[in-house]
């Protein structure tokens, strides 16, 4: 089962990876990977893509919450862990209900709930490249050191998307931070399977 089940979190994880990059191809036209944030992308033209996206990333993190739950009873980390991932999939399955504001607009409701999605989003998908890089590297698996390698970049990267939230370097660096860190978080759960299927 626990084979099964980290077989589709590859898939799935390639498959997010993919439609991120698609959602950059397509966008080019009216998004900059520089002045917009990814939020942006499901506001307008590609939001279809973007809530496939999201609907891939949810169906990624339950299926992940699922190999923990059954593949890892005895982790000590097991049961935070797996509630992390459960709120990270119906995160992105309400995203779609809560698009972002976009930049020069007024301020909404809708707006503020998105933004605080992401920042949990964010948040709990960093904290689990440090348990699940730690998970990794206390079985000696070979693919340790790239996991290590990919949460420091998503927390420098984070670190840099926070700073980069100040007004006078929003517009230059933001949104090159933030795509780092995605990017980082992506390529993560990417290998993340790869390694527990090889450990």
């Amino acid at each position: 089962m626990i084979t099964t089940l980290m077989i589709v979190a590859l898939i799935l994880a390639a498959t997010r990876l993919a439609l991120f990059l698609t959602l950059h191809i397509v966008g080019r036209a009216h998004y900059s990977p520089v002045k917009h944030a990814v939020s942006d992308y499901a506001v307008g033209p590609t939001r279809r893509l973007a809530s496939a996206m999201n609907a891939v990333t949810a169906a990624l993190f339950a299926t992940l919450a699922a190999a923990v739950l059954w593949g890892y009873p005895n982790w000590t980390s097991h049961t935070s862990t797996s509630i992390y991932l459960l709120v990270l999939s119906v995160i992105f399955l309400v995203l779609p209900a809560l698009p972002t504001d976009l930049e020069g607009d007024k301020a909404t409701l809708i707006g503020r709930a998105h933004m605080v999605a992401a920042i949990a989003w964010f948040a709990l998908s960093y904290t689990l490249t440090g348990r699940f890089a730690q998970l990794v590297a206390d079985s000696g698996n070979a693919l340790s050191g790239a996991l290590r390698a990919l949460n420091i970049i998503a927390m420098v990267s984070l670190i840099a998307l926070v700073i980069a939230l100040l007004p006078k370097l929003r517009a230059r660096f933001f949104g090159i931070a933030e795509r780092v860190f995605l990017v980082a978080i992506s390529l993560f759960f990417l290998v993340l399977p790869i390694a527990l299927l090889v450990q």
